[in-house]
């Protein structure tokens, strides 16, 4: 090779490292420029993260000194709430204690009259006042030891949630206080006269519902059964426990004609008690319905079945509605007429040979609510849809309805003579109406809760009504 071509061929090896080296130097520039500029961008990231960071800490500061002021404006409401219901409290309690004086004192001037009903009706009236004054006395005692308990707390951390909770106790405390203060004793007013009047008295004893309550036959004693299981037996005049029978949950009571023997429907069994020492006589199984003087007993299942109650024995079976589904199983008064009712649909029975009488459909095609049969057995009174239904059993016509504007009706009863008509609503009310024109004569007041019961005594000169656990008397005739 010649020195010419020599030197050309080192320029070109030149020539490609100084390109070589131009396209490191480019490689290098482009490399930097990257890495500064993900330099830049991380910073950018851990700036932004910090701020975020701060921004945060500043909100949740914020966050936690505005509960913090919420919880101590809320506990300062809850002070001021505190002391105006105590406030509240003895006022309350002065003027319950002053009540109790004046119904003390009531008492005390009524015994010191001679004997008569109207006395005696209000020398009992008292007795419910004091009753019911006394009861707001130690609620109201009640709410001043729960304020001096929040009192002594108030040092605590109290939540927004926890302030709101103690608030409504505080509110539904003082609501109780009002209503039982300001609760009437039970009354009547009398639609012909517009006078006021008070029940006798209430009997007390049972934990849960009454769900059925029957006079003896001499009427000196009254019977009462519960969901609770307690039978209890009570003299009428004294309001003395006469007795108290266990068994289970009570579905319906009644005496036997003799009086000798009190028989309960439970749910499991049927009890047969003697009046006079409480012994349990016998025990069967459970029926669905017993006539008004303990001798018949019918269950269903699924057809219905008459016993005789001396000994349990059936009498026959009644097959004519075989798919029917029966409620309401009522006997008349003199056990001669079986009812019972199949949804809308009123079933009469012949008792003597179980033969069907009458057949109809109610009013409206409603469900029926409660069945009751007048004295003579000619009429059956029905109830649905808050009115009562009198109908014609011959026939099955329907003779009048009855508007309670009321409520519901949850139990019906006539007196023995005919001439008074009751019925318990689920207003807290009971409305009796006269016969001889179905004109609403007095409505009862003062019930607790709805009216699960009805019974007249013997000489329709008593009422009897249950609500809740209690039964309450009612002087209806002087």
């Amino acid at each position: 090779m010649s020195v010419t071509h020599q030197i050309q061929h080192q320029r070109k090896i030149i020539q490609q490292f100084d390109a070589l080296n131009e396209k490191r130097q480019q490689i290098e520039t482009t490399a930097g420029a990257h890495h500064r500029s993900n330099t830049e961008a991380a910073n950018a990231v851990l700036s932004r993260q910090s701020d975020i960071r701060s921004s945060a800490e500043q909100k949740a500061k914020i966050q936690q000194n505005a509960e913090q002021e919420l919880a101590r404006t809320a506990l300062q409401q809850i002070r001021v709430e505190i002391s105006e219901h105590l406030s509240k409290a003895n006022r309350a309690e002065q003027d319950a204690q002053n009540a109790l004086n004046q119904a003390e004192l009531a008492e005390r001037i009524t015994f010191s009259l001679p004997t008569n009903p109207v006395a005696t009706l209000n020398g009992n009236a008292s007795k419910n006042l004091l009753y019911n004054v006394s009861q707001a006395v130690e609620t109201s005692e009640t709410l001043r030891a729960n304020i001096a308990v929040w009192q002594q707390q108030r040092l605590k951390r109290t939540t927004p949630r926890q302030v709101v909770a103690a608030i409504l106790i505080v509110v539904l405390l003082l609501a109780a206080i009002a209503i039982l203060i300001g609760l009437q004793p039970c009354g009547w007013s009398d639609k012909l006269t517009g006078s006021p009047s008070a029940c006798n008295f209430v009997l007390t004893g049972h934990d849960q519902t009454v769900t059925s309550i029957t006079f003896s036959p001499n009427g000196q004693s009254i019977a009462s059964g519960s969901v609770d299981g307690r039978v209890q037996l009570q003299r009428v005049d004294t309001r003395q426990l006469i007795g108290s029978f266990g068994g289970d949950s009570v579905k319906e009571l009644a005496f036997s004609s003799d009086g000798q023997t009190l028989i309960a429907l439970g749910q499991d069994a049927t009890y047969f008690w003697r009046a006079t020492d409480r012994a349990l006589r016998r025990e069967s199984k459970t029926y669905d319905a017993i006539s008004p003087d303990g001798s018949l007993l019918v269950s269903q299942s699924p057809l219905l079945h008459l016993y005789q109650s001396s000994d349990s024995k059936l009498i026959y079976v009644i097959s004519q509605v075989p798919d029917a589904k029966f409620e309401n199983l009522t006997f008349s008064s003199d056990n001669k007429l079986l009812a019972a009712t199949d949804s809308a649909t009123i079933y009469v029975w012949r008792v003597k040979d179980g033969e069907l009488l009458q057949t109809w459909k109610h009013k409206n095609n409603s469900r029926v609510g409660r069945l009751a049969f007048n004295p003579d057995g000619k009429v059956i009174a029905s109830s649905a849809d808050g009115e009562f239904y009198l109908w014609r059993i011959s026939d099955g016509e329907l003779l009048r309805t009855g508007y309670t504007r009321a409520g519901s009706i949850n139990s019906l009863a006539f007196s023995s003579d005919g001439q008074l008509f009751a019925t318990g609503l689920s207003d807290r009310t009971v409305q009796m109406w006269r016969t001889s024109d179905w004109m609403l004569l007095r409505t009862f007041t003062g019930h607790e809760a709805n009216v699960s019961s009805l019974a007249f005594n013997r000489n329709d000169k008593i009422l009897a009504t249950a609500s809740t656990k209690n039964v309450y008397l009612w002087q209806i005739e002087p």
